[in-house]
């Protein structure tokens, strides 16, 4: 595995499960609107985080 890569390879895999996860965590009442969006907030925060630290390498 290319390190350099890994980052690119998460975010692939995250576009691809975002939307199901999405539908199915609201769908099957796990986590109420606000929990979901406080999530999908962190998520948003760790890609930026990311984003930083792949441009630093």
């Amino acid at each position: 595995m290319n390190p350099f890569t890994i980052a690119k390879d998460i975010k692939n895999i995250e576009k691809m499960l975002k939307p199901a996860l999405e539908k199915y965590i609201e769908g099957a009442g796990f986590a109420k609107s606000k929990e979901v969006e406080e999530i999908f907030r962190r998520v948003e925060e760790l890609e930026k985080r990311m984003k930083t630290l792949e441009e630093k390498l």
